[in-house]
């Protein structure tokens, strides 16, 4: 408990080194194990925390999610559905364990089942943004641009917090040949957001295809010098061949 607050409050390190003694007394706590996985994630040794969590809690849905969610972002789709069935089993009636599935659902090309999985999560919670989010990358990747933009709308107008929905958004229009629209949500996300490279890499994206090319390196750069995921190499070889 101590360092899950100490933790959480900000004090990492020494939230880290109280899980790490909690789990001296008790190897395998699935408390301590998923407690400290969290602290630790994304790496590997948080999804080994996280696996050795579920094998001693088989129904830890927390758990299975947190597991599956780094599987997910690590490109081990195989290993994330998995993780994704067994939280949906361990709570059928909840929202992240269907938006796991979605997920899962979209790495896996299976577009329809992602937007049906969204939607079964705003019946049980219809103000959900992660779960709106779900169903407009699903209609994004259907090419349904018109429902994927309205859900990414009411997905930003739920979570201020998060860029996703604006980035997201931009990239679509940008995929669709709507480079107007993908400049003026790629200029929101990067006005909300300043330091979040995802944000500028798609705003680099939108401008450099309108023949903005200076606007477009000035954005490239930025995104290589900000925050969050961002492919570095390929957001790179798009600066280099700007002149």
């Amino acid at each position: 408990g101590l360092g899950r607050v100490l933790w959480k409050s900000g004090r990492r390190d020494d939230g880290v080194a109280e899980l790490r003694r909690a789990l001296q007394l008790d190897p395998n706590g699935p408390e301590g194990l998923y407690e400290l996985g969290q602290a630790l994630a994304p790496s590997t040794e948080s999804v080994g925390l996280l696996e050795h969590a579920t094998r001693e809690r088989a129904s830890f849905t927390e758990a299975w999610l947190a597991l599956g969610t780094q599987q997910l972002a690590a490109g081990r789709v195989a290993d994330a559905k998995k993780a994704a069935v067994a939280a949906e089993r361990g709570d059928p009636s909840s929202v992240a364990p269907k938006i796991l599935v979605g997920k899962v659902a979209l790495a896996e090309g299976r577009t329809d089942d992602a937007v049906r999985a969204g939607e079964a999560a705003l019946k049980i919670m219809a103000n959900s943004a992660p779960a709106k989010l779900l169903v407009a990358d699903g209609n994004a990747k259907k090419g349904e641009i018109d429902l994927a933009l309205e859900a990414y709308q009411a997905a930003w107008g739920l979570d201020h917090g998060d860029p996703t929905p604006l980035v997201h958004a931009t990239e679509a229009c940008h995929s669709a040949g709507r480079e107007t629209s993908a400049k003026a949500f790629g200029l929101k996300a990067v006005q909300e957001f300043p330091k979040w490279g995802p944000a500028w890499a798609a705003l680099g994206d939108a401008l450099a295809a309108q023949g903005e090319k200076a606007a477009a390196k000035d954005a490239y750069q930025k995104a290589l010098a900000g925050d969050g995921p961002v492919p570095r190499e390929a957001v790179q070889k798009k600066l280099s061949g700007l002149p």
